[in-house]
């Protein structure tokens, strides 16, 4: 296995504990502190046993510039509300990692995963696999209906793509905004009645497949309004990118 091998290996390593790579070689000697022994002002001047692309996984601010560079690479970045999003994020690496786990619109068990880690390395070393792997289908959760794709998703709100509300019975929901849907029942009359978009009516959306409730369509009732419709897809109820 070569050195890109190597790399891709401990990416895929958890990044602290006895964890074993492809090579059956014990992570340990990766860990945060032992890397940040050798990294400093002459990190890769001299002898050192870490390989300058390893160092890199140590330092908060090159992870959070490689998280930037495969972000403007994804859809959302280049469309809707989203467009110029990455120059209004937090600089200081813990805040823009807290800022990238909404812009990714992972589920609820993902995010507490994600967030469960104890430094600002940690998180967007995470951030940077998920990024890696490029955008996906998104499916309806109980049957695997494809219902959309990734590069249809955008933001809505200052929050971004994925935003949360409560309807009047005080039930949350995490909302996906995105531009195209297929594969769904549009239910209903549209209605302004407690709309979460000003202006935007609603309906419901339900899986062709299951006809399970997955989100709502809104559609703009004045005539300034861009766009003129978009998506709503309850985060519960779907899956992105295979998750």
């Amino acid at each position: 296995m070569g050195e890109e091998g190597r790399r891709q290996s401990l990416f895929n390593a958890r990044w602290r504990g006895p964890k074993v790579n492809q090579l059956g070689e014990g992570v340990g000697k990766y860990s945060v502190e032992n890397i940040r022994r050798c990294w400093g002002p002459t990190a890769g001047a001299g002898p050192t046993p870490f390989r300058p692309w390893l160092l890199a996984l140590c330092d908060a601010e090159a992870l959070q510039e490689r998280c930037r560079s495969l972000w403007l690479r994804r859809s959302v970045a280049r469309i809707g509300r989203e467009e110029g999003a990455l120059a209004r994020a937090p600089t200081a690496p813990m805040a823009f990692a807290l800022w990238l786990s909404n812009a990714l619109c992972l589920s609820a068990p993902a995010k507490r995963r994600l967030l469960s880690a104890e430094t600002a390395e940690e998180i967007l070393l995470q951030e940077v696999n998920i990024l890696e792997k490029g955008e996906g289908p998104v499916e309806c959760k109980k049957c695997g209906n494809h219902l959309t794709h990734e590069k249809h998703v955008f933001g809505m709100t200052a929050d971004g793509p994925m935003s949360t509300f409560s309807n009047p019975s005080g039930y949350i929901h995490e909302l996906v905004t995105v531009k195209e849907v297929g594969g769904v029942i549009v239910y209903g009359e549209p209605t302004l009645e407690y709309t979460w978009f000003p202006q935007y009516a609603w309906m419901h959306l339900l899986c062709l497949g299951c006809q399970q409730h997955v989100g709502w369509r809104y559609g703009a009732t004045t005539p300034t309004l861009v766009p003129r419709q978009f998506f709503g897809l309850s985060r519960a109820c779907v899956v992105i990118g295979g998750e």
